[in-house]
């Protein structure tokens, strides 16, 4: 007997909860966590380097912003480092969430959005395998067998004792 599940990524998660599969996923794509953005040091290399670069403000997916929208103060952020690439994950004062972007001058804003747009669906994937490993364990199954297919899509097998 076999059995489909859907999942969709929108309920019962907490920012706490998140933020380490938000790390790991910027760990896995080779990003850092930047130290604290209202400390001095960060403004001032901050305004040094936006002359630089160009910016480009990216909307979360509604999945995405609904499993964090009640756990994160408006104006907060998580800015994560690459190369040259920065990625500032945060809601606005209007309670939007919006990925920034930002890269040198000589990339365009489609590059930019691209890569924001990737990080975004990667933690609403890795959101949604933990979600249902998570629901597996609470019905007491185990994950006997796990596939990830060329366009990322995952296919577990779960094997449930009585």
């Amino acid at each position: 007997m076999g059995a489909i599940i859907a999942l969709t990524a929108a309920l019962g998660w907490s920012w706490p909860a998140l933020l380490p599969i938000v790390g790991a996923v910027a760990a896995a794509k080779g990003y850092q966590l930047l130290s604290d953005p209202r400390s001095p040091a960060f403004q001032s290399r901050l305004r040094r380097e936006l002359d630089a670069r160009r910016i480009e403000r990216v909307p979360l997916d509604s999945e995405l912003a609904e499993i964090i929208s009640d756990e994160i103060g408006k104006e907060e952020r998580l800015i994560f480092e690459r190369e040259d690439f920065v990625l500032v994950f945060r809601k606005d004062a209007r309670g939007k969430f919006f990925v920034d972007a930002m890269g040198p001058r000589n990339k365009t804003r489609l590059d930019l959005r691209l890569r924001a747009d990737e990080f975004a669906r990667e933690i609403v994937c890795k959101f949604a395998y933990h979600r249902l490993a998570e629901q597996l364990l609470r019905v007491n199954a185990v994950i006997v067998e796990e596939q990830v297919d060329d366009a990322g899509r995952i296919t577990m097998t779960a094997r449930r004792w009585s």
